[in-house]
């Protein structure tokens, strides 16, 4: 008992703070509270693009280094780095690096590496020069000085000449007249650069947009995926040709029927050439080949339970390497092309950040590969020997706090169809314990898969290690789920949410997913089924939108938009109410979620208004909403600031209403 003498109310004040001090604490640090930061998930090293030299001696790969809290780069310097196949080496970068350097490729021949660069001072596109270096011993040399910069850039057979893709220049204008032309109607051509003198040629003079394009084994051809114009709306109507390499000319179509995404590919032996052809619904999804002389298209692999993303040539001809996604993960196959029948290589846990790029020479592949605790590296496979790792780009990522991630199957509750998704639980999850659950929904067509989880964009670990159960689920429209549930991508947020919805009951009855705590999330494709998502049901509490969708007839705004109308399958200015009826806009007054959109300010993917749009309908009907415009940001968030800000918010609000 206090003795109340002529000091008790000093006395007594000092006993109070004794209790009160430890309220006023300073709060624990993310690193006492054991969680994983945004600023963690920013300093990762990221590779891309690797490329074995024809030797199979070394591999030559992207890596895109953290940008700083105090520079506008997006998002980072990109260097090249080689290592050596056998392991016996360092790591080494190009010499005289300072720019941007990406895009490596080796020359037939094995003496030469090119690749596109911003390192001039000079430089007159973002885009970047063509650059060619002798490997041993030599210093980078420049090509090209194209005012609009390289786009893409493939070696002749022979290792001469390189032949590359870049836009008509803008004519000329008067001091600070930067009108802007809608529907540019300049051309993407193909030109070409000699190794010896740097003299430059054009090869198409005629009206083609170039996507993509390859070398006959002989030089004397090109085959390219072009469209008739410019107009971006054109890109679901290219056509497989053939050019003459000497005049340019056209001299048979392949066929009209392929999308930009085509990426065709001549085989050694000069019989076939292999393209990514599209379903009914312009989704390109099978693996094809057609007689380089024309005649019929053989489609491989069609009714693969999967999905291939990309394939290259074996040295015989004989075979296609593809890249293919299957649930949760992917593998290397070895298609036969007499047979069509596929034999798997390696699995793999590729994540779409760093998607389809593997290099195959004398019966070795280069690929990257990734687990859950750990992003990409690059590895290597020789025949009929184990995978190797070459690399440990991230040692840190060992030591942070993550969550299990593993595959959850469930089936529809209207056709009895089979799904997957990805669900990352919190370190010492309790089963039978319900947490707050973030729903995911995945971007454009990707498929979520069982790897690493911590992208500026992809918060699975970051809001695993916050306290949250996060479900990823691969509804219809993804990739990795064969063809026919693949091409209802254009279905717009009908089946597709039934099956998220079916997807979350079932965490429900497992008793993982707290019912009344749940929120979701998506980015661009992916908010645009989160958004519809919320204003078709009440149970989530909580929503960020990332570069959503939600008005179909306002986004035929921009030309990126057209593939709607493709998929639509109607005039909007005739028939308007199909686009209402899909879009989120339609259905905000039944929306109760608070909701956080955020969106790149020069967004030319999916227009700023989009998410004004569905904000002021929020505002409207007294939601709690709050919108966040990143300046200078296109449709990906690419500077660092904003990045940290972006996942800060994010978690932010998810604790704001589903944690109190």
């Amino acid at each position: 008992m206090l003795k109340m003498g002529r000091d008790w109310p000093l006395t007594f004040f000092s006993f109070l703070l004794l209790l009160v001090v430890p309220a006023f604490a300073a709060a624990p640090t993310d690193a006492e509270r054991n969680v994983l930061t945004p600023e963690q998930i920013l300093d990762l090293r990221l590779p891309s693009d690797v490329r074995l030299s024809p030797d199979a001696r070394t591999a030559a790969f992207v890596i895109t280094e953290p940008s700083t809290i105090d520079s506008q780069d997006k998002p980072g310097k990109t260097n090249i780095w080689t290592i050596r196949t056998d392991g016996n080496g360092p790591l080494q970068i190009l010499p005289g690096s300072s720019g941007r350097d990406t895009s490596p490729r080796w020359s037939p021949d094995g003496k030469w590496l090119a690749f596109l660069s911003t390192r001039n001072p000079e430089n007159l596109s973002e885009a970047g020069q063509l650059y060619v270096m002798a490997f041993e011993n030599g210093q980078p040399i420049c090509l090209t000085h194209v005012l609009e910069g390289v786009q893409q850039f493939r070696w002749s057979p022979d290792s001469k000449t390189i032949a590359f893709t870049t836009l008509d220049p803008n004519p000329k204008s008067p001091k600070n007249d930067d009108a802007v032309v809608v529907d540019d109607p300049r051309y993407m051509r193909l030109w070409n650069v000699t190794i010896q003198d740097h003299s430059v040629s054009q090869i198409t003079r005629q009206d083609l947009q170039i996507y993509d394009f390859d070398w006959s084994p002989d030089g004397s051809e090109l085959v390219l995926s072009a469209a008739p114009s410019p107009s971006e709306d054109q890109a679901w109507h290219l056509s497989l040709v053939v050019i003459r390499r000497s005049t340019g000319e056209v001299v048979r179509t392949l066929t009209s029927d392929v999308t930009s995404d085509a990426s065709p590919k001549w085989s050694p032996d000069g019989r076939f050439i292999s393209f990514l052809a599209p379903t009914p619904r312009k989704v390109p999804a099978w693996l094809a080949i057609v007689p380089a002389t024309g005649g019929n298209i053989r489609l491989l692999q069609k009714d693969l339970r999967g999905t291939i993303l990309a394939a290259e040539w074996s040295a015989n001809s004989k075979q296609l390497i593809a890249e293919a996604a299957e649930g949760t993960q992917e593998a290397l196959l070895a298609i036969d092309i007499e047979s069509g029948s596929a034999q798997k290589i390696t699995d793999l846990l590729n994540g779409p950040e760093f998607t389809s790029s593997f290099s195959i020479s004398h019966g070795t592949i280069a690929y990257f590969d990734q687990t859950e605790r750990s992003p990409n590296d690059v590895w290597v496979k020789e025949a009929n020997a184990s995978a190797r790792k070459l690399t440990d780009l991230n040692p840190q990522t060992k030591s942070w706090p993550m969550g299990d991630v593993r595959t959850v199957n469930w089936t529809s509750s209207k056709d009895g169809t089979a799904l997957n998704g990805v669900l990352i639980t919190p370190a010492g999850f309790n089963s039978g314990a319900p947490y707050p659950t973030v729903v995911v929904a995945h971007p454009g067509w990707i498929a979520w898969w069982t790897g690493f989880h911590a992208i500026w964009w992809d918060w699975g670990q970051l809001l695993a290690s916050h306290g949250y159960a996060v479900f990823m689920p691969n509804y219809r429209g993804a990739w990795g789920q064969g063809w026919k549930l693949f091409d209802t991508i254009a279905d717009w947020g009908g089946m597709s949410l039934t099956d998220l919805n079916d997807g979350v009951d079932y965490l429900v009855r497992e008793k993982i997913t707290d019912p009344n705590r749940l929120g979701i999330t998506g980015w661009s494709n992916g908010g645009f089924v989160a958004a519809l998502t919320i204003t078709q049901n009440q149970r989530f509490k909580a929503a960020v939108l990332d570069a959503p969708v939600t008005d179909f007839f306002a986004c035929l705004a921009l030309p990126s938009c057209a593939f709607l109308r493709y998929h639509l399958g109607a005039d909007p200015y005739m028939n308007r109410s199909v686009y209402d009826q899909h879009s989120p806009i339609t259905y905000v007054r039944n929306c109760h979620t608070s909701t956080l959109l955020i969106q790149g300010e020069a967004d030319d993917a999916v227009p700023l208004a989009q998410s004004q749009e569905f904000y002021r309908g929020l505002k409207n009907f007294g939601i709690p909403a709050e919108m966040v415009v990143y300046p200078r940001e296109g449709h990906p968030i690419l500077e660092r600031a904003h990045q940290l800000d972006l996942q800060r918010r994010a978690l932010d609000w998810f604790d704001r209403y589903l944690k109190r």
